[in-house]
């Protein structure tokens, strides 16, 4: 199976040259991945992901980082010393199910905005409030292409 470049995706669907379509090309390889990554924080029983500032998006708001694969993930975790007590990084990997919206949604209850993808390169951003309405979307535009993930 051939493996999506979400960098190059990225690129294409915000550059200047973008029409609907790219950015379109982007979210249905997000909804198309069996689940989403996130870097893990607390300790069993209490785990939750990753969630910091994102002031390059928007000042003083709290975004949940999501990553499109477990290497993208641990990477950033390294870099940003996001270590658990054995200098190891601990990842969430949550399905990309019905249940994963929901469970996004239930985030916004403690202030976080979003979710900033792959924030170790060309990184894109989504408020949570616009999952619904782009996997919608998606649901209608394209029916074949989601349902076949």
């Amino acid at each position: 199976m051939e493996r999506v470049d979400f960098d190059q995706l990225c690129k294409r669907a915000y550059s200047s040259e973008s029409m609907l379509k790219d950015k379109d090309n982007l979210w249905l390889e997000v909804f198309k991945l069996s689940e989403w990554y996130f870097i893990a924080r607390g300790a069993l029983p209490e785990v939750y992901p990753y969630i910091a500032e994102a002031n390059i998006i928007e000042p003083n708001s709290h975004w949940v980082y999501a990553f499109t694969d477990s290497n993208r993930a641990t990477f950033y975790a390294k870099k940003n010393n996001l270590y658990m007590d054995d200098k190891t990084s601990q990842l969430i990997s949550v399905p990309n199910d019905d249940k994963l919206i929901p469970w996004l949604e239930n985030l916004q209850e403690e202030g976080v905005k979003g979710v900033f993808f792959n924030a170790d390169g060309h990184g894109f951003f989504v408020p949570i409030k616009q999952l619904r309405l782009i996997r919608e979307h998606l649901n209608q535009s394209y029916p074949a292409e989601i349902q076949n993930k």
